[in-house]
Order: C-alpha cells, then structure tokens, then sequence
C-alpha cells in the first residue's frame, strides 16, 4: 500500500470518528424535553382495552418505562380498581385505567361484562331491573321462580321469602345475581309495657337498619332488639335491607289498663250475629255477638231462644272471644255444653217442661260451662255497689269479659244476662246484648255504658255457696257477676 492510500485511509477515521464526537455532544447537550420525548416514544401499556366479566384480575404491564415511578388510577374504581397494574372487575361498566409515568399518561379502556348488581333483597311484591352493562343477546332464568321470577327483560318480582338465583346468560358469558326475598317473622305484634322481645328477619342478603316511629313508646336496636317503655300505645317499626323495607305494627299495652278506642267499635250492630274485635292481652279477642230472637241463632227448642236465651247467648258470646266456635245452639241442644257440663238428669229436666216453665241457663251454669270448657272464673255472688264498681273495672282493664245479670224490669221486661267485653277510651263499658226488647240501646246488639250506671241494674245472689249451686236460674241462683280469666 502506497502512501497516498494511507492518507486516504487515516482521514476516513477521522471523519467518521469527528462524526460520533458530534452526534455524542449534541445528545449531551440536547434539552431535556427532547430526551423525554424520545424516550416516551419507547413506553407503552402491554394493552390499551380490555373485556372482562366481574371478579376477574388482570396485570398490565409498562414497556419502556427505564425505573422511572408509576402512578395507577381507575376513572371508575366502584366498576375497575387497580392496585400497581392488578385490575380487579368489580362490576358492569365500563371504566379507563390511566398509568402515569412521569408527565406521560397511558390509558387502557375496561369494558366489564356485568349485571348492574350482583346481589339484591327485596320484600314480597317488590320489583327490580336488572341491567347488563357491555353485553347483548340476554336471556334471563330463574332458578326458583316461587321465590322470585324474572321477565325476559330482566325485571325481577319477589313472590315469597326465600333465597334464589337469576342467571343471564350474554355474549357467550353467564351472569348471576343472588336475589334475597326477605320477611319479618311479625307484621303485628302486642307487647306487655316495659318489656323486651327480638323481632327477628328471615332471608335479608344486606345490612339490616332499623328504625321506631314512636321511640316514646318503644325502641328497636340494630338487631331487632325491641325495648317497650312504661307507656300503651302503637309505633311502626321498620327494617330496611337492600331494596326490602318491612314494618311490623307493634302494639304496647299495660295489662291492667286495656282499653278499646270507641272508633274501633260498632256504632250500628242490630245484625242477627257479628263479631267485635276487643282489646286484650297478648292478642285482641274476637267476640260473635248473638240475637237470641234470630232463626239463625235457634236452639231445637221450640221458641226456648227468643224467651230464655240471652244466657246461651252470653255464654257462646264468652267462648268465641277465648278461641272457641261456640253458637247458643250448640250450648243448649242435646251433647251440647250444657248437656255435658251439668249432666243428661239436670239438662233433661229443665228442657221437658213447657216453655213456660223452662228457664235460662243461671250464672252459676255459665260459670260451670266456662270451667268445663278450659276457662279460669271467679263467680261473685254477694257484692256491695261500690266494690262491684271496682272489681269489675279493674277486670275489665285486664282486656277479659264480665258477664253480668240485671234485675228484671230494670234493664229488660225480665231477668236478663248479658257480657260486658271491655272498656272504652271514654270510660264506657262495652256490652253485647242479646235481645232486642232491651230498654237502652235502641234495639243495638252493642251497647255503652258507664259501669257506676250498670250496677244500678245489677243484683246479688239472694244465698251463697251450695244453696245457690242452680244450673238453671232460680229465685236462690240468681245474680251476681262472673270475672272470666280471672287468672290470666
């Protein structure tokens, strides 16, 4: 090799190797931007969209990003949460993860496959749509449609408590929400004044809140823990689960002073037979109140009822309040109350007379037939006016009867036994009366008094013990009052 080859050689290097010196200072030297630049030119999401159903996790992953800090962020954290690039699908929606690396941002859209819930508690008769967030060509099931059905646009009606399962079926995927139909095991209740009872929730998928509407009368904790205060009277409790809300109507009451408001009760009661709801404890007390003159309410005795009856008719009147489906014909027929209580011998003797000559059935029959038939009594035959006045008040605020018999000519043309069934909020007796020849009452089946006023009408046993032990009424079995559940 010569020497003009050489030179030739040795300035190529130099000019490659001024070359490199140039392009390596300018880099040095070049601003900070434009190194930024290139170097977010090089970073990328290892995806920029994602679909996905709820539950499901995913990691993106950063290319390019040279140690340089990340900050992850979910637009919809509720529908997509991410955690250092983990996506966690929560539910239906659509959601854009943004990863910030330095002042770059890279984004990646999540579509999550979903229902708008996944679990729901509804009370009986409620309704709720049920959406799919991203998906199309639904169908709809339900795994128990006595619990709960679905239409085909996925509405869900609640038919019973329970729990069950509605399955949608979308774009190859299978959704599922959990559907709770709650109840509340009391949709009344009566409570004793200052006590306490759990008043407790079946099938409710979601936090319970309770709430009292009439806290002075009593209280309920998050548990369903009721609490009654020193007070009578009424609150609505409510418990909302979910999309469920259930009351309980609740009833608080003082034992000894049980009363029944006057709106509640009959103003027009002339029918041949009809029921009165009364205030009792722990549950109110439907009493059948009888015509004795009624075809309906006839014994197999010719004319016995329409003359002698009013007895049969305070008896049976008793029994329906305690449970019992008791007509007046069934206490005086043959193998009836009567029959069974006071034996074939007694029964028959009083019903073979003439009609004339046959008589009601005495106080101390009913009280025998009342014993007969389960029900605690106390039998009061010799009384003064102003003890009666308040034993039988204080009975009455028990929310049990009083039967009572009144003087003949005083309250009817005769001898007449009739049951008082409570007391108003007025301070009224509330009394059933058989008859119609009755001189108070305008022909009423129920009738109002004050107590003090009754007892004007009423009159004592003339005997006591054995010589007045009568089943049929006598000059030396009549009168007094009958204190029914004495011992409730």
């Amino acid at each position: 090799m010569n020497g003009r080859e050489d030179r030739i050689i040795f300035m190529k290097k130099n000019i490659v190797f001024a070359l490199c010196l140039i392009f390596a200072l300018g880099f040095l030297f070049m601003p900070q931007e434009g190194r930024n630049a290139e170097a977010a030119s090089r970073t990328r999401l290892s995806s920029t969209s994602l679909k996905v159903v709820p539950g499901k996790t995913e990691k993106l992953r950063i290319y390019g990003r040279r140690g340089r800090k990340v900050v992850w962020t979910s637009s919809r954290p509720r529908v997509v949460s991410v955690e250092n690039g983990k996506l966690t699908a929560l539910k239906g929606g659509t959601s854009t993860i943004t990863a910030r690396v330095g002042s770059q941002k890279l984004h990646c859209k999540v579509r999550v496959v979903g229902l708008n819930t996944t679990k729901i508690t509804l009370a009986k008769g409620d309704k709720f749509q049920l959406k799919v967030k991203n998906g199309y060509r639904t169908t709809w099931t339900s795994k128990n449609k006595k619990i709960a059905k679905v239409s085909k646009n996925g509405v869900i009606k609640a038919k019973k408590s329970g729990v069950t399962t509605i399955v949608c079926r979308t774009n190859g995927r299978k959704l599922k929400c959990k559907v709770y139909v709650a109840s509340l095991e009391h949709s009344t209740l009566r409570l004793k004044a200052e006590s306490s009872y759990h008043l407790s929730i079946k099938h409710a998928g979601d936090v319970l809140a309770w709430t009292s509407s009439n806290p002075s009368v009593a209280e309920v904790d998050s548990n369903g823990n009721i609490t009654t205060l020193p007070v009578s009277g009424t609150s609505v409790l409510t418990c909302k689960s979910g999309k469920a809300v259930l009351s309980c109507k609740l009833t608080v009451v003082s034992p000894d002073n049980i009363i029944t408001n006057m709106s509640t009760l009959p103003t027009s009661s002339n029918q041949d037979r009809f029921t009165v709801t009364v205030n009792s404890y722990p549950n109110v007390r439907h009493y059948t109140v009888y015509r004795q003159s009624a075809s309906i309410n006839a014994s197999s005795f010719k004319n016995y009822m329409p003359y002698h009856g009013c007895a049969a008719c305070a008896a049976a009147t008793v029994l329906t309040g305690f449970g019992k489906n008791i007509t007046p014909k069934r206490v005086t027929d043959k193998n009836g109350l009567e029959y069974k209580a006071f034996g074939k011998k007694i029964w028959k003797k009083n019903y073979k007379k003439e009609l004339k000559d046959q008589m009601p059935v005495s106080l101390y029959g009913i009280n025998k037939i009342l014993n007969n038939n389960g029900i605690q009594t106390e039998y009061v035959r010799r009384f003064s006016d102003a003890e009666a006045c308040q034993q039988i008040i204080s009975h009455l605020k028990t929310g049990n009867p009083v039967v009572i018999e009144a003087k003949k000519g005083k309250w009817a043309n005769s001898y007449h036994t009739m049951v008082l069934l409570g007391l108003t909020d007025t301070g009224k007796a509330i009394i059933a009366d058989s008859a119609n020849r009755t001189r108070f009452g305008s022909k009423q089946r129920v009738k109002y008094e004050s107590v003090s006023n009754l007892i004007k009408h009423m009159f004592a046993c003339s005997v006591s013990g054995a010589k007045s032990a009568n089943c049929y009424f006598g000059s030396s079995s009549g009168g007094g009052y009958i204190l029914v559940n004495s011992n409730p």
